[in-house]
């Protein structure tokens, strides 16, 4: 696009129709015959309209000469304008010169009498009286640890907008939190901020009961403001059971059976929540109430403790049938404890005695799942990221110019062994934004095993990382690593390692 931008009255000509200076001439000659002082026709003067050639000349404003041009003083007078100076009369701008008028670049021509006004190429916009190549979407935003960074109008450059104090930039915006632990007791996270919890119920499911026995239950919610008030709105409970404002199920049933009940709960601001349960009363006699088992993972830790319920106490337990997965034990005061060895589904029939005269005894039909874990890398600190986990291997103290050996073992766990280590040459996305210096560093090798060994003599890869949320910084040599297990579909994982190059605390 072109456009003709007329010269300013603060120039010292003003540019003229063909013809114009004639009537410049005899204008003077008119008020000199007149008596009249022709200083008001005075070309240095204020004038800013001439009658001349049945045309006017407007003589509007013309911004600042700037020093920089982007565009070629070249360009033919005639292709920009019909006004032309008269014969030895100075310009209006220096050829060649440069400036931004709305986003357009307009350059002197090369007579000076005039603005060439055009866009900037490819939608640009002109900046300083040039038109920068764009290097980013106008308005789009990335994130610092403490700060979003915003690619300007024009495309060409990036500004920084700090986040205010305890926030941290995460996905272009400023936020105070991204999980719920990043906020105090009490409060959880919404859309990026910490806000006081909303009164709920806790509670997932209600103890069984049994006939002549005993019944003690308390019922748990959280958020909103104390106190509680709990009271029945649905259902009903078992004969012999009542609710108290307090939360708590208690007294002794009556009659074996199984119903349901919805409770509400109410805050100290009226504000309520709810829930509903299925309840069981079950008839005298000893009686074995765990029905299922959760699942255990292959390798990993498990304990779970069965229970039953009336009776004289205390009780005793036995498999009848089936039995548990290699490095499972059921003990005699029914837990089921131990590490397993072996995945699969594991059917078996438990047993509880307990200490009457004779001993009554129940039968419960119980399976156990033991599936592989999911594959994951583990180390003794590790620090999140939100996007990511760092995995903080020993500390190193390298010395620039001295070898310096090191030698750590990568971990993992779950799967299926034996595992299969590489390093990732290349960090992506939001994690490449973080962390932009990254690698094994020279002189250490990684072996498939997940040995890292070898010895450091150069410190240029050393890199401080700022925590969001946090005020821990750590600092040493980042890279980036993957395992894959041994199963027929192999797992993998990978993660960011860091090997510190100054202790880290906090």
């Amino acid at each position: 696009m072109f456009a003709t931008v007329a010269p300013s009255p603060r120039s010292s000509v003003a540019p003229l129709r063909r013809g114009g200076l004639a009537v410049l001439a005899l204008a003077a000659l008119v008020l000199a015959a007149c008596g009249a002082d022709p200083a008001g026709s005075d070309v240095e003067g204020d004038a800013t309209s001439l009658d001349a050639d049945a045309g006017t000349a407007d003589l509007g404003p013309t911004p600042d000469v700037a020093a920089d041009s982007a565009l070629s003083d070249t360009a033919d007078a005639d292709e920009t304008s019909s006004d032309v100076l008269p014969d030895g009369a100075p310009s209006v701008c220096a050829p060649g010169a440069a400036e931004c008028r709305d986003g357009l670049l307009a350059t002197c021509v090369s007579e000076g009498d005039g603005w060439l006004v055009r866009e900037c190429p490819n939608g640009g916009v002109c900046v300083a009286g040039a038109c920068p190549a764009p290097i980013c979407e106008p308005g789009s935003v990335l994130c610092a640890v403490d700060a979003r960074v915003i690619c300007d109008e024009s495309g060409t450059r990036y500004t920084e907008e700090p986040c205010d104090a305890g926030l941290a930039c995460f996905d272009g915006e400023c936020i105070e939190c991204l999980r719920e632990e990043d906020c105090g007791d009490g409060d959880v996270c919404d859309e990026g901020a910490c806000v006081p919890a909303p009164v709920h119920v806790l509670t997932e499911a209600l103890d069984p009961a049994m006939v002549g026995v005993t019944y003690s239950f308390s019922l748990e919610a959280a958020g909103g403001r104390a106190p509680y008030e709990w009271t029945v709105s649905g259902g009903a409970l078992p004969a012999g059971v009542l609710l108290s404002t307090s939360g708590v199920l208690a007294g002794t049933p009556t009659t074996a059976s199984e119903g349901e009940v919805t409770v509400a709960v109410r805050d100290a601001d009226r504000e309520l929540a709810g829930a509903t349960y299925a309840w069981q009363v079950l008839p005298p006699g000893v009686a074995i109430t765990t029905t299922s088992l959760p699942d255990a993972e292959e390798g990993f830790d498990y304990e779970v403790q069965l229970q039953a319920l009336g009776g004289t106490e205390p009780y005793a337990w036995m498999i009848v049938e089936g039995e548990l997965p290699a490095g499972l034990t059921l003990t005699s005061d029914g837990r089921v404890v131990g590490v397993p060895s072996a995945v699969g589904d594991f059917p078996l029939t438990v047993r509880v005695f307990d200490r009457a005269t004779p001993p009554g005894y129940d039968d419960q039909a119980l399976s156990l799942h033991v599936a592989i874990a999911p594959l994951t890398i583990v180390g003794d600190q590790s620090y999140n990221l939100f996007i990511t986990t760092v995995v903080v291997l020993p500390l190193m103290i390298p010395i620039e110019g001295i070898p310096v050996p090191y030698e750590t073992q990568l971990t993992a766990r779950g799967g299926l062994r034996p595992y299969h280590w590489a390093e990732s040459t290349a960090l992506t996305g939001a994690i490449a934004f973080l962390i932009p210096t990254a690698g094994i560093p020279d002189g250490l090798t990684l072996d498939e095993d997940g040995r890292l060994h070898g010895s450091v003599t150069d410190t240029s890869q050393v890199f401080r990382l700022a925590i969001p949320f946090t005020a821990i910084e750590l600092t040493g040599f980042f890279f980036f690593a993957a395992v894959t297990d041994s199963q027929e579909t192999p797992a993998s994982a990978s993660g960011v390692f860091l090997i510190p190059t100054v202790p880290i605390g906090g």
